[in-house]
């Protein structure tokens, strides 16, 4: 699946048994995540706001796969869904006692600090807990403005193809004798990616950065002069 911190204990998204490979394998989908994270920044212009005249262009770091998943309404929501204005998609589930509340968090900091027009998309990592129900008690909880803000569920299998064939993060279900505490149930991806309106990944960015927001959004004003 994706990349973050927590639990689950039905269909690990890698089937490997021994602990120690999980944390070997996790470990190094981490530092990949960080080396590209690293590269979009540099191509961005780093921390700061880049010079929108003469910066180099936003690269297209992936093109999302096809899918089908549902939204907190029970709405079907595909590839084409996503065509038509940018996003600022992320990863969590709705019982993460740790990482996903930062995550959220900076979701919310997002809905209130960038334009209306860049639309959020929070994709759970726990879609047997996360049906559209809980999602949509999970946004109401946060505030989210549901006409902005997105929240998807669906088949595990298709949640895992997006998460880490489109998003390119990362999302491991740690077994229960590994867990710190019951609720422990993935180590995921704490990234935030920009989507440009093509579906296309155009930036990452770690969302426990003291202030990721400068970024991402001289990002997002890149794309109207890059496309």
């Amino acid at each position: 699946m994706p990349e973050a911190s927590s639990n689950s204990g039905r269909g690990a998204a890698i089937p490997v048994k021994p602990i120690y490979w999980v944390q070997i394998l996790v470990g190094a989908l981490l530092l990949t995540v960080a080396a590209i994270s690293w590269l979009a920044a540099v191509s961005s212009g780093g921390s700061g706001a880049p010079k929108l005249a003469g910066a180099p262009k936003l690269a297209v770091l992936r093109e999302l796969p096809p899918f089908t998943l549902l939204d907190q309404e029970g709405n079907s929501v595909t590839l084409d869904s996503l065509k038509d204005r940018a996003w600022i998609a992320n990863i969590f589930f709705s019982r993460c006692p740790t990482i996903c509340l930062q995550l959220t968090a900076q979701m919310k900091r997002l809905q209130e600090s960038t334009p209306a027009e860049l639309s959020l998309l929070s994709i759970t990592t726990d879609p047997d807990y996360d049906r559209p129900e809980v999602l949509e008690r999970y946004a109401r909880q946060y505030g989210a403005d549901e006409a902005r803000w997105t929240f998807l569920t669906g088949e595990r299998t298709e949640i895992g193809r997006l998460i880490r064939d489109g998003l390119m993060l990362t999302a491991v279900e740690n077994p229960e004798e590994s867990r710190q505490q019951p609720l422990d149930l993935f180590t995921h991806s704490s990234y935030l990616v920009l989507l440009d309106d093509r579906a296309r990944v155009r930036g990452i960015y770690d969302a426990l950065d003291p202030d990721p927001l400068p970024r991402i959004l001289a990002d997002y004003k890149r794309l109207a002069v890059d496309d």
